[in-house]
């Protein structure tokens, strides 16, 4: 998960959306509706960006091919290459490349100096940067 601040602040009200909508359909849990101090998931960003991720692909390849055929969306080989995108997800910036595989996002990141208490939400980002197919580039 990407631990820009950002992302740390809005997890928070991710995972309260989560647990709310866990008392609609079809899950009709009341418990974790009501739920007080609980948190959803860690793994639940990127749950919601691997749905989305999903319905892109599917997106692009319906326009591609003007079907919607059950042997061409349950078949890899042709959604791989239809999720090549680039969105803000729940667990950051997500880019995936031609070959279906998403591409990390390194950043660095620090504490400045005038700093009395050293939390989380203090730090900061000084480089973003991300590896495609062993070449470094930026990101910002």
């Amino acid at each position: 998960m990407d631990n820009s601040v950002s992302l740390v602040q809005t997890y928070g009200l991710f995972s309260k959306q989560v647990l709310a909508k866990m008392g609609q359909w079809p899950f009709y849990c009341v418990e974790c509706a009501n739920a007080q101090n609980t948190n959803a998931s860690l793994y639940a960003p990127y749950l919601h960006d691997a749905f989305y991720l999903y319905s892109i692909a599917l997106s692009n390849l319906i326009n591609k091919t003007g079907r919607v055929d059950p042997n061409d969306y349950r078949n890899g080989t042709l959604m791989a290459p239809n999720s090549a995108s680039n969105f803000h997800g729940q667990s950051g910036d997500v880019i995936i490349g031609m070959d279906g595989a998403r591409r990390t996002i390194y950043q660095l990141m620090a504490y400045p100096n005038n700093l009395t208490s050293m939390s989380k939400s203090d730090m900061v980002a000084y480089a973003r940067f991300l590896v495609d197919n062993g070449v470094v580039g930026r990101n910002n």
